[in-house]
């Protein structure tokens, strides 16, 4: 899906964003969660696998990040 990337990117700042403001709101298990929750899904991203189409076949297949 085009823009997904970027999108989910904005999504991460918005809830770190989220975590600072509980910070400062003195809500500090609300922040740590809202923290966690934004670096796992920050690492996750970058798990994802990158898709390239196939001139050949058609198909879409994943593509390893040592295969760029």
């Amino acid at each position: 899906m085009r823009g997904a990337g970027p999108l989910l990117w904005i999504v991460l700042v918005a809830v770190a964003w989220n975590a600072w403001l509980f910070q400062r709101a003195h809500m500090e298990v609300q922040a740590v969660v809202a923290a966690v929750f934004a670096l796992l899904g920050a690492w996750g991203a970058m798990r994802l696998p990158r898709w390239v189409r196939c001139p050949a076949c058609g198909w879409r297949h994943p593509v390893g990040n040592d295969e760029r």
